[in-house]
């Protein structure tokens, strides 16, 4: 039986990746801000999609880029995911402000898939906007160099509106997507690249797939480096860590079904909506059965203990369930609706250290 520990509360007020953006954009950046980046002309942020701190050190060796810039590690939002995490970094908002709660979040219509942008009836997601209606980076344009793919989505939409969109097929256009927006001196541009997130879901954090990815990345990073100018700096960060959790280790939400309404969220982060007056004996028997592997949150503790952000609407606390489940132990909870999450190597949206901690560092450029 694992040890219960403790988990990582979001800095929401300090430290953590919502706080990127605005503290370039400041005239008093904060001090967490690594210097080189306060001081620079021009600034890429470049987001790993899933590269955890512990990860980064664990693997140091295989990253020697990375692990030479100078920094430290911050907090992600919760949940630990990109759904939630990506639009953070780019309106600098909580989960509860922005309202993109998660991979697959609870509407009136349905169940939203977040990244694929389509409710559980199979019919396309609302207007973007009406879901998540702030603007990114502050109301400023900013060069936005994401993959090709993205562009025109309802996700992309919702967490990149207004913005220039450069898109990208592989790691060297992303590159040279770069160049080009830094030759039309933009103050910041924004890159995103998910090749550690893509190979640690089906392939798991070990072996050589993994490895070789993280060498790929950074290798990236380095190439990144070599066409800043030197007056620039490379800030990278990511949207959440990763837990090694295979198929073996998928449980069901093991109470009674007549307690359950339906269930959102994802694996390690599992809403569980609780049918009409069933609230109270949905989180007593979700205790019994999985406290001692699991946080169990009740919606209101989520909310008022401030774990998705202070402030916002009341009706985004209905996008997530009555009852959350965020595992501690090495495992994941199943819902029927996704089976496909079922098969994956590797998981995040939680609150241990290896899927909260992130990367916060920087370097100068060098060209």
């Amino acid at each position: 039986m694992p040890q219960r520990p403790t988990p990582v509360r979001p800095a929401y007020d300090g430290a953590w990746i919502g706080g990127i953006v605005p503290g370039l954009q400041s005239p008093t950046p904060p001090e967490w801000l690594p210097d080189v980046a306060a001081a620079a002309s021009r600034v890429v942020v470049l987001v790993l999609d899933g590269l955890g701190w512990t990860m980064l050190r664990d693997h140091a060796d295989r990253m020697p880029t990375l692990a030479g810039m100078d920094g430290g590690h911050i907090t992600c939002a919760a949940p630990s995911t990109t759904a939630a995490g990506l639009p953070s970094i780019t309106t600098g908002l909580t989960p509860a402000e922005h309202g993109l709660l998660g991979y697959r979040i609870g509407l009136d219509a349905g169940v939203l898939n977040v990244l694929a942008w389509r409710l559980d009836t199979g019919k396309r997601g609302p207007e973007p906007d009406t879901i998540q209606p702030h603007p990114s980076f502050g109301g400023r344009t900013v060069p936005v160099v994401v993959k090709a793919e993205f562009e025109g989505s309802g996700f992309t939409g919702a967490h990149l509106p207004g913005n220039s969109m450069r898109g990208w097929q592989t790691p060297a256009v992303l590159r040279e997507q770069v160049r080009t927006a830094l030759a039309e001196d933009a103050r910041v541009v924004y890159a995103y690249y998910d090749g550690i997130d893509k190979v640690a879901h089906p392939h798991g954090l070990h072996g050589p797939f993994f490895t070789a990815e993280l060498g790929d990345t950074d290798r990236l990073v380095g190439e990144l480096l070599d066409i800043i100018p030197r007056d620039g700096a490379l800030v990278v960060t990511a949207d959440h860590g990763h837990v090694e959790v295979g198929p073996d280790e998928i449980r069901e939400v093991d109470v009674d079904s007549r307690l359950i309404r339906r269930l959102a969220g994802e694996s390690r982060f599992r809403s569980v909506y609780a049918r009409t007056n069933k609230q109270k004996a949905l989180y007593e028997a979700c205790m019994e059965a999985h406290g001692e592997e699991s946080w169990v949150f009740t919606r209101e503790e989520l909310f008022d203990d401030g774990w998705l952000g202070v402030g916002g609407p009341v009706h985004h606390h209905r996008r997530v369930g009555d009852v959350v489940l965020a595992p501690f132990a090495d495992i994941g909870f199943a819902d029927p609706a996704t089976p496909r999450e079922n098969n994956m190597a590797s998981r995040h949206g939680s609150l241990t250290e290896r899927e909260m901690l992130v990367p916060l560092l920087a370097a100068p450029g060098r060209a």
